[in-house]
């Protein structure tokens, strides 16, 4: 049985906590965009936005086999990450079939 951190750090794991973000901040940009919300500076809503794509990233790195020690020493740099995320065996298919089940599940 897998500890509850390699769980929920496994690329699944990464995906649908980076959904959540990605799910959160899009709510928020339309809520701004249709005037249902106020709030003096957008940075929350970019904020989501930005750990939404960490998260996602670090799915596609832990697919690679990375483990999460390795994963947490790339630390949470958006550039770093995705030129990694890039190096994966298969990047263009990874993010091809993400954005489909992304379009078809959610």
């Amino acid at each position: 049985m897998k500890n509850e951190i390699e769980e929920r750090t496994s690329a699944v794991g990464y995906l649908y906590f980076g959904k959540s973000y990605l799910d959160s901040a899009t709510f928020l940009k339309e809520g701004l965009e249709k005037e249902r919300l106020e709030i003096p500076f957008p940075a929350p809503v970019y904020h989501l936005f930005g750990q939404a794509f960490e998260l996602f990233f670090k799915a596609i790195i832990r697919t690679n086999g990375t483990s999460t020690e390795q994963l947490k020493a790339l630390g949470h740099n958006l550039e770093r990450l995705a030129t990694k995320a890039q190096e994966v065996t298969g990047f263009e298919s990874l993010v091809k079939d993400l954005d489909i089940a992304q379009k078809n599940y959610w």
